[in-house]
């Protein structure tokens, strides 16, 4: 049972991830409380990745997030219980029955420690406690801080001694007092107090003590706090000292495809074989190719108990960037905040998406890669070079993006229905350069709307019953010359006209996506129940079980639409690279 061990650790984990977090300072400081710096004196300056809390995070935001925290841990131990208990009477699967039994345990263990609040039973304190994850080398190490660390092991122990996991070594290691797992003799699985914090990891069974010593002790370079890169980051992108981290791709390219050396040399010589080796050709150019996409980066650059945002970026090279960046469209409204149940669009510009693929794709025509493994690459530059022969109409050329806004998602018929909802309010809005010369170029094609009376004054007008057939209620039109708005529902008229005169550009962002909670739960709601008819009408366990995993999961659903109110986001081209703001606006 030692491989149980794993499971533990992780709900270990993410029971502390849900409940350790409250209370920072007023200021938005990036100095790190003693506990994150004694945490991340332990964190290599050159790591390949590393996500770090260097303060706590607000109180008041936990406490009022804590419903969800718990509703999902209920969720993941419901899913994985009946997920075991499945496999384990499937037939088809050989996993031991033992084994399923065994994880229905741990999950009961860890499930009533999280609802019954016994998070300060194992030393930490929702208070003061920081954290990060980073890698030492390759290899993956957790810290989290303890307020009373010499509560954690006797509760860790007993919570073992629950589950009955079996055979758990016990192990000092650099000072740290370690409860050990291995899964055959591949990998060993480590958890314990080390520092006044817990620690997890996980390393290959055969590496030595002295190996193991290395892994989890302070790095003779010093850690990443002797130097700036974390800082520099934060400074960049306005992270909060609650929490940034980075994954650094050209130094994780740079170890395995070679300069390994170290724990990494030692890893690498274990788990590779010939087939994964390159020569200097396919090094030289799959390390130039991940050189444009450096690194992957990720932040929370607003946390309190009115909004929470997070900004994950893809950093790429930028030449590569601003080309990227002019394949965004403009299309105005498209970002404006709005109250609607739902909100979604996309600004392209079509000549820019030719022109970035005829440079990038001509880049690797004139200089076509040598390594075998990479032939496909320089095929599909040709190929889409060939493509781009063939001219574009002026009215693709000229298409800009477009979006769409739900009043409310309720009225959305699940039942298949052939006809539009009698009280749908929808607007579509149609972003292109020249509308009006689109119009008649449609009108070539479409005879009838030749007699649609509308002009681009931006004045709203009564599309007539021939067009909007199906539609079941009116359906409103304004055209500026560059926008034409359509909107249907209550105001329709009004609507139609505002956004048809909306100004500004779309702030970089390639798609954009806003969505009212409530409203989402109640299509999720109205799913639910149409897939329990169905599951309904049959017997089979296996359509129980799934009736249950989607009652959890609207349990979960209800008790986020009680914290949040609105979810905000979408993907925006930078000199920096590819961002993806999120943002979660809660009640």
């Amino acid at each position: 049972m030692k491989k149980h061990l794993i499971l533990t650790s992780t709900l270990l984990v993410t029971l502390v991830a849900c409940g350790k977090k409250e209370t920072p300072p007023a200021a938005t400081s990036l100095e790190p409380t003693a506990a994150a710096t004694a945490i991340l004196d332990y964190v290599p300056s050159d790591t390949p990745y590393v996500f770090a809390a260097l303060r706590p995070t607000p109180e008041a935001l936990t406490e009022k997030m804590r419903p969800v925290n718990e509703a999902a841990i209920g969720m993941m131990a419901s899913a994985f219980r009946l997920g075991f208990e499945s496999a384990a009477e499937d037939a088809e699967t050989d996993l031991d029955p033992e084994v399923a039994e065994t994880f229905t345990k741990a999950m009961d263990a860890m499930e009533s420690r999280l609802s019954d609040g016994k998070l300060d039973e194992f030393g930490f304190d929702e208070k003061t406690g920081v954290g990060a994850f980073y890698g030492n080398g390759l290899l993956p190490v957790m810290r989290l801080s303890l307020a009373e660390p010499e509560k954690f092991l006797p509760e860790l122990d007993e919570m073992l001694a629950e589950m009955e996991l079996g055979d758990i070594q016990t192990v000092e290691i650099a000072g740290a007092m370690l409860r050990k797992a291995s899964i055959g003799e591949v990998m060993s699985i480590f958890i314990g107090e080390h520092d006044d914090a817990v620690v997890l990891t996980a390393a290959p069974f055969a590496f030595t003590d002295d190996q193991l010593e290395q892994l989890l002790s302070k790095p003779n370079g010093g850690g990443i706090l002797t130097g700036t890169v974390l800082t520099d980051l934060m400074d960049k992108y306005d992270y909060m000292a609650q929490g940034a981290g980075f994954i650094d791709f050209r130094k994780v390219f740079d170890t395995v495809s070679g300069n390994a050396s170290g724990l990494d040399a030692a890893l690498l010589e274990m788990v590779q074989d010939e087939d994964m080796q390159m020569d200097d050709t396919c090094r030289s150019e799959f390390g130039s190719i991940v050189a444009n996409f450096p690194r992957f980066v990720i932040g929370s650059t607003r946390m309190d108990t009115e909004q929470m945002d997070t900004l994950p970026v893809l950093e790429m090279n930028p030449a590569i960037a601003e080309g990227l960046m002019s394949i965004v469209g403009n299309v105005p409204g498209m970002t404006a905040p709005t109250d609607a149940g739902a909100k979604f669009g996309f600004a392209v510009n079509i000549g820019g998406i030719r022109d970035f693929i005829a440079e990038q794709a001509g880049k690797i025509s004139d200089n076509p890669y040598q390594c075998e493994q990479l032939a496909s690459l320089n095929e599909g530059a040709e190929n889409a070079l060939a493509s781009l022969n063939q001219p574009l109409p002026p009215i693709v050329n000229n298409f800009q993006g477009l979006f769409v806004e739900m009043d409310s998602l309720e009225a959305l018929d699940f039942q298949g229905g052939s006809s539009m909802p009698e009280d749908l309010n929808m607007s579509v809005v149609l972003a292109m350069k020249n509308v009006k010369g689109a119009m008649e170029f449609g009108s070539m094609m479409m005879p009838m709307l030749a007699a649609l009376n509308i002009d681009s004054d931006g004045e709203p007008v009564l599309l007539p019953p021939e067009l909007t057939a199906g539609v079941g209620q009116d359906v409103f039109a304004a055209m500026t010359e560059d926008m034409l708005a359509m909107s249907i529902g209550d105001g329709a008229d009004k609507k139609a006209g505002k956004l048809a005169a909306a100004t500004g550009s779309s702030d970089g962002m390639l798609m954009a996506a806003s969505m009212d909670y409530r409203e989402y739960v109640k299509v999720m709601r109205a799913l639910e129940e149409q897939m329990n008819d169905v599951l309904s009408a049959t017997d089979d366990a296996e359509n129980q079980d799934l009736q249950m995993d989607m009652g959890e999961m609207m349990k979960v659903m209800d008790a986020v639409a009680d914290a949040i109110e609105r979810e905000t986001g979408g993907i925006r081209i930078t000199p920096n690279g590819i961002e993806l703001p999120t943002q979660v606006t809660l009640r």
